[in-house]
């Protein structure tokens, strides 16, 4: 972390393949990754996260003071759909966006999403007491040379942030589950800290582990 020209601190930047949505219920050395890197970084004053998830046809930012956690996905077990992550909002946060990214515009969203699974499934480990404000920014599907890049399009932003920092990005975790499913996650403007073992999940509200540590390429 460092200063950028008007003397202003900048604060750490990550790219995380979050994976199977039960990892939000589970401790691995995934979610043992995220749960160190929320300790090692400054508190923020928010956190604006570019989820794979919210793949529309236009960039916006969410905006309402008090997103819903959305669990958009189906066939999995009742915890997980239980799991509620109520971090506050941030409307504030959509102007300073807008501004950063002019001339390109950029949709406030006071009503229709919140803060899906491609965040708070992550967020639950990384900062499991919910209370930093939330802040996603769409990804534009006008934007693509690919089919559906909506997995990769995130890493490309962290890959500008690197650029500009100018010491690259170090990993904070690395490895598959499932024979092919990436789980690699990276950070930029901080030295990516080790896992403590200390992790843990948020179902239905409340903070917990899970009694074990499943073996890699498991999460189940």
């Amino acid at each position: 972390m460092s200063p950028d020209q008007d003397g202003t601190e900048l604060m750490p930047a990550a790219f995380i393949g979050h994976g199977n949505p039960m990892n939000a219920l589970e401790t691995n050395r995934y979610t043992q990754a995220w749960h160190a890197f929320g300790r090692a970084v400054p508190r923020p004053r928010a956190i604006l996260v570019v989820s794979a998830h919210w793949y529309i046809n236009a960039t916006a930012v969410t905006a309402m003071p008090r997103p819903r956690t959305i669990h958009d996905f189906y066939g999995f077990p009742p915890e997980l759909f239980a799991v509620q992550y109520p971090a506050p909002g941030l409307p504030e946060l959509a102007a300073e966006v807008s501004d950063a990214v002019h001339p390109t515009w950029v949709g406030a969203d006071v009503d229709s999403w919140g803060i899906d699974h491609g965040t708070w499934s992550v967020l639950v480990h990384a900062f499991p007491d919910a209370g930093i404000p939330v802040v996603q920014l769409s990804i534009n599907a006008d934007k693509d040379a690919v089919p559906t890049p909506d997995h990769f399009l995130p890493l490309l932003y962290l890959a500008g942030l690197a650029s500009a920092d100018g010491d690259g990005a170090g990993v904070l975790v690395d490895g598959y589950t499932y024979g092919s499913l990436s789980m690699t996650a990276y950070a930029v403007g901080m030295a990516c800290p080790e896992a403590s073992g200390e992790a843990g999940g948020l179902a239905g509200g409340t903070a917990g582990p899970a009694p074990a540590v499943p073996p890699d390429a498991s999460n189940i």
